[in-house]
C-alpha cells in the first residue's frame, strides 16, 4: 500500500515554528511514505524553492497539489488565474496531479442554503475551462466529493453527474465526505471507481455542531483512524487489491505538536492500516 498525507494539519505548527519542512519531510520519510498532498497556500507557506529542494532528499513526491478555486459564482479570469498559478507550482514540483476545491479556503464554515442547481452549473463552467487547461499541461485534473450537504458534489449521484458533464475530469475519494448527503462511503466507491484517481482516507464522527453539515442536522468532524463511523481499513484494503494507486492519509494532529509527536503520530495512523 502506497501511502502520502495530507499535510494540511500542520500548517500552524510551521507557522509557529513548532515543525520544520525539513521535520515534516522527515516524519512522513521515517514513517514510509512516499510522499505529501499539499494545499497550494501551504506550499507558499513552506516555499516552493524549499520544497523542491528537500521533498527529493527525503525520497518524497509531491503527490497531489490542491487548489482552492472558487466556482460558486463562475468567473472565468479568476478560474483561469488559480488554474495557472496551481500548474505552475504543480511544474517547478513535478507533480502531475492537481485537485480543485470549488470554493474559497475559508468559504466552507460561511455556507448558507444555496440553490444547488445553479451552482452545480457553475461547477460545470468552471471545471471544464480548468480541465482545458491541465490537458494542455498534462496534468490530470480531479475533484473530491464535498463534505456538506449545502452544496453540490457530495453524494454519489451529484458526483456522477458532473463527471458525465466533463469526461477528462478525475474524482479523488474521499472516504467520508459523502455521509453528509446520507451515500455510502464503499457504494460510493462502487459507483465511481472508475474515474478514480487518488484517495482521502478519512474517519469522522458526527457531532452536534461544526462545518460539515448533514442533511439529518448533525456535522461530521474529522478523527483518529478506528476512533469514527468509517471503516477506513477495510476500504484501504479493498483498494489496494484493485489499483496500484497511492493512498493519502487525512491527518488529525497530536495534543503535542512538536516533531516527534507527529512522527509518532503519523506511526499510528500508518499501523492502523498496515496492521
Amino acid at each position: 500500500m502506497k501511502l502520502s498525507l495530507l499535510s494540511f494539519p500542520t500548517i500552524p505548527d510551521i507557522i509557529f515554528r513548532r515543525l520544520s519542512t525539513r521535520g515534516l519531510c522527515e516524519a512522513a520519510a521515517v514513517n514510509g511514505l512516499i510522499g505529501l498532498d499539499m494545499m497550494v497556500g501551504e506550499v507558499k507557506l513552506h516555499g516552493v524553492k524549499k520544497l523542491a529542494k528537500i521533498l527529493p532528499e527525503y525520497g518524497l513526491d509531491l503527490t497531489c497539489l490542491i487548489a482552492h478555486v472558487p466556482m460558486t459564482e463562475f468567473d472565468a479570469k479568476r478560474v483561469t488565474k488559480k488554474t495557472e498559478e496551481a500548474l505552475r507550482i504543480s511544474s517547478l514540483l513535478r507533480c502531475r496531479d492537481i485537485m480543485i476545491v470549488p470554493m474559497g479556503q475559508f468559504e466552507a464554515g460561511r455556507l448558507k442554503p444555496r440553490d444547488k442547481e445553479r451552482i452545480f452549473r457553475s461547477y460545470v463552467r468552471g471545471f471544464s475551462l480548468a480541465s482545458g487547461l491541465c490537458e494542455k499541461d498534462g496534468v490530470r485534473l480531479s475533484f473530491e466529493d464535498t463534505p456538506t450537504c449545502l452544496l453540490p458534489l457530495s453524494g454519489t449521484e451529484e458526483c456522477a453527474r458532473l463527471l458525465g458533464e466533463i469526461p477528462g475530469l478525475g474524482l479523488v475519494y474521499d472516504t467520508a465526505n459523502m455521509l453528509p448527503y446520507g451515500s455510502d462511503p464503499i457504494g460510493f466507491y462502487e459507483k465511481l471507481k472508475d474515474r478514480v484517481t487518488h484517495v482521502h482516507l478519512k474517519d469522522v464522527d458526527y457531532v452536534p455542531n461544526g462545518h460539515d453539515l448533514c442533511s439529518d442536522g448533525r456535522y461530521i468532524k474529522c478523527c483518529d483512524f478506528g476512533r469514527g463511523v468509517v471503516d477506513v481499513k477495510a476500504i484501504a484494503d479493498m483498494i489496494a487489491k484493485e489499483r496500484n494507486a497511492t493512498i493519502a492519509i487525512e491527518y488529525t494532529p497530536p495534543k503535542k505538536r512538536d516533531k516527534t509527536a507527529h512522527t509518532g503520530h503519523i506511526r499510528e495512523f500508518v499501523d492502523y492500516l498496515r496492521g
